[in-house]
């Protein structure tokens, strides 16, 4: 499975111009991720992979942290920066030589891709994450709220 490009919006493009708004950040960003060791366990097996990306500039030091556990709660702990919406996405897509390994399947496999931007309450983007979930370990719940009268 390859990685995607990056979304070439004009607040991506602006940061690192047109070439690196295609492919990984520039050295401006903090990668954690893949989280292969660190990643969800169940029943002693891994049921996905997290990789995420964060602006260094907004969490310097980040990379210095203890990242096993919630990075929303270090985000906001150490550098009141919480991630308050986000926009998801889901795609089923199917295991490479390297996920198959990390999760434990075969090549080949179903797995759910969840690419997530996470915003700040200011609406600065503080995250970009994908996160490969096992198609046969993982059920997805989605709640709804505050809908709009579409009057």
């Amino acid at each position: 499975m390859r990685w995607p490009r990056w979304p070439a919006t004009a607040w991506w493009t602006g940061r690192w111009g047109a070439t690196a708004a295609r492919s990984w950040p520039s050295a401006s960003w903090s990668r954690t991720g893949p989280r292969w060791p660190g990643s969800p366990i169940g029943d002693g097996r891994p049921i996905a992979v997290e990789c995420s990306v964060f602006p260094a500039a907004l969490f310097p030091g980040l990379l210095q942290c203890r990242l096993d556990g919630s990075l929303y709660y270090l985000l906001d702990e150490k550098y009141a920066q919480r991630p308050r919406r986000a926009r998801e996405s889901l795609e089923p897509v199917t295991a490479g030589v390297r996920e198959a390994e990390a999760l434990e399947v075969r090549e080949g496999a179903p797995l759910m891709l969840v690419e997530r931007i996470a915003y700040a309450q200011a609406g600065h983007p503080v995250e970009f994450a994908r996160d490969l979930f096992r198609g046969d370990r993982t059920r997805i719940v989605m709640w709804t709220t505050e809908l709009t009268d579409a009057r």
